[in-house]
């Protein structure tokens, strides 16, 4: 039973342990002040606030979350119909071939693109785009220029001045001077050419500091659809939709795309495979060791059911083992053995005189716990007591009393003597109620 309370003990401290690690792991989720943008997360700056408001209108069936590689998706590549958007948000757009084909056929379908991200991909560019004169994507080197500010301002370009939104970063009670990435020039050329299916036009507005405008947000028309890049994606995390003037400028945002599908792709799974390098090999992202058992449920479970059971066994093989304790022998009354001792040893010297003192020492103290009457006093008014108690005649009593005297004053007695001493004591304690003739003997 005590071994079953302790495993049991031990199973409630392994399932408090692993509950007070799953809410630990989420609390420094959700209070991490670093720019994931991840979709589920509810921390600053994690984007489960814009995912679920684009849910609520459009709904499970109007909002797709693309989990995987974009050409693991079979329903996105064989998507037909026109009027939806692919919705991309994270640090860095690096596309692979095959995402960027398939990006090509979707918009040229009707469909739009738009891409809110701090790096653009130069291949993915000229991919999409085409190589162009007026257009030279390489001159990027996969990264946006920028500003190191701590505040700036932003704007639809069919607002006015007055109607900008100011934005910072702030970890926690910080403001975090940070770099803040706008298009180059190289966007919005002079001269365009009028027989051009490539036209770009200019969205929205990044205003610094030192009131310098510069581009945020561009539409690139390519057709059918259109392709919309996004260089400040931290407008669309928690921290800042819980501003009012922010969730108003994102909504508008969202408005005038007007969708009635959006294909939302989750950042960290677009990078399945990169593009090849240079020695034409293909790199593979680097991830979390465990990421491929993470990403399966029940591979995950069965992780974390090993570790729990690991925890379990060192928590009942570290308690403390308890050594076998040995029966301990009850101590036993030795008092009739010591007084047959004693008899033999003074019938083995034949001195009867001690032996027939020693029955009179504990008859005389029987009487007086039983009767509370001493017979060493030879009171008069207690031996009629006791005469009557032990329904004897007093005579039979004044006998055991002289007879006491007598032992006492003789050298020695014989034998018969000590028989008889012991015959008449027995009888009192026969009237006394002992029946029992080992404790008289």
């Amino acid at each position: 039973m005590k071994n079953n309370l302790l495993v049991w003990l031990a199973f409630i401290i392994v399932i408090a342990v692993v509950a007070n690690y799953v809410y630990t792991i989420k609390s420094v989720e959700n209070k991490s002040w670093e720019p994931h943008f991840n979709h589920a997360s509810k921390s600053p700056y994690g984007t489960s606030l814009l995912y679920n408001l684009l849910e609520k209108p459009a709904g499970k069936k109007g909002l797709i979350t693309i989990n995987s590689h974009l050409s693991k998706n079979t329903e996105f590549s064989q998507y037909n119909d026109s009027q939806s958007l692919y919705f991309f948000c994270g640090p860095y757009f690096f596309p692979d071939q095959q995402t960027i084909s398939l990006l090509i056929n979707f918009i040229k379908k009707g469909n739009d693109v738009l891409i809110a991200s701090e790096s653009f991909s130069s291949y993915f560019l000229d991919s999409l785009l085409g190589e162009n004169d007026m257009y030279q994507w390489h001159e990027l080197i996969d990264e946006l220029p920028g500003k190191q500010v701590i505040r700036y301002n932003i704007r639809l370009k069919d607002e006015g001045s007055s109607n900008s939104t100011e934005m910072y970063f702030r970890k926690r009670n910080k403001l975090i001077n940070h770099r803040v990435h706008y298009f180059p020039k190289i966007f919005t050329p002079v001269n365009m050419d009028e027989n051009s299916l490539l036209s770009i036009e200019s969205c929205g507005l990044i205003r610094f500091e030192e009131n310098s405008e510069e581009d945020n947000y561009l539409r690139i028309n390519t057709g059918k659809g259109s392709l919309y890049l996004y260089s400040t994606p931290i407008v669309f995390t928690n921290y800042h939709l819980k501003r009012k003037d922010v969730f108003m400028y994102t909504s508008q945002l969202f408005e005038d795309l007007n969708k009635e599908k959006i294909w939302w792709q989750v950042h960290e799974r677009l990078y399945d495979v990169l593009p090849e390098n240079e020695t034409g090999q293909m790199d593979q992202v680097p991830g979390n060791p465990f990421s491929e058992i993470l990403a399966v449920r029940g591979f995950r479970y069965a992780w974390y059911t090993l570790l729990a059971g690991i925890i379990l066994f060192c928590l009942v093989s570290l308690q403390r083992r308890q050594r076998v304790i040995g029966m301990r022998e009850l101590k036993e009354n030795t008092s009739l053995q010591f007084a047959e001792t004693i008899s033999k040893l003074y019938l083995g010297e034949n001195n009867h005189k001690n032996m027939a003192l020693l029955k009179y020492r504990y008859f005389y103290s029987f009487i007086r716990q039983k009767y509370h009457i001493n017979l060493y006093l030879q009171d008069r008014e207690g031996l009629m007591r006791l005469s009557k108690l032990l329904k004897t005649e007093p005579v039979n009593l004044e006998w055991i009393l002289q007879n006491y005297k007598k032992i006492q004053a003789l050298p020695y007695i014989t034998y018969e003597e000590l028989s008889e001493t012991n015959a008449a004591i027995n009888h009192l304690y026969f009237l006394s109620g002992v029946k029992n003739r080992a404790l008289t003997q």
